[in-house]
């Protein structure tokens, strides 16, 4: 289980289970008892390895979670903008190619990759540049525009229509 705060309750009352789960920050340590308690190796490094590491990395489906409803969060309570991080104050205004605050004048480049990433998490993993304007309180078509295309993200559709896919963003740094 990945969740530290995660609890595991169940009617077995030899606790098989609990044998077998644990959380991610124990699996170091399990791994380490068993290899005290077995001595011998049972599979040896070549294709067996491979054909597991293949299985696990096929196998492997992240796991999608709907945040906005599982923390009962409305759209309504996602406050809008580009958030400072000098002041940590939502508001940032576009400049030439630079966000400035009017609040404490701090200035930056790219603090809309982490708004837009916020928006992945939060609303969806697509925006048009209607949907960015909205949320990154920008008038310009045009503006929008030039960011999500310099951002270099995957999209479908033409012109008008066009949707852009933000979940490479996670791999993006600031």
């Amino acid at each position: 289980m990945t969740h530290s705060q995660s609890v595991l309750k169940t009617n077995d009352v030899s606790s098989r289970i609990s044998k077998k789960v644990i959380h991610s920050v124990q699996l170091l340590d399990r791994i380490r008892q068993l290899q005290l308690k077995y001595k011998q190796h049972v599979i040896v490094a070549g294709d067996v390895m491979n054909k597991i590491t293949r299985r696990l990395i096929k196998e492997h489906t992240p796991r999608d979670v709907d945040v906005m409803e599982r923390y009962k969060i409305s759209k309504e309570m996602i406050i809008k903008g580009v958030q400072c991080e000098g002041c940590f104050v939502f508001g940032m205004i576009k400049g030439y190619r630079t966000w400035n605050c009017p609040h404490c004048s701090h200035s930056s480049r790219n603090p809309h990759i982490r708004a837009l990433k916020d928006y992945s998490l939060f609303i969806q993993n697509t925006i048009t540049n209607q949907q960015a304007r909205d949320f990154l309180k920008l008038s310009s078509i045009s503006v929008a525009s030039k960011l999500l295309v310099s951002m270099k993200l995957p999209y479908t559709g033409a012109t008008r229509g066009r949707t852009y896919d933000l979940s490479s963003l996670k791999d993006l740094q600031k």
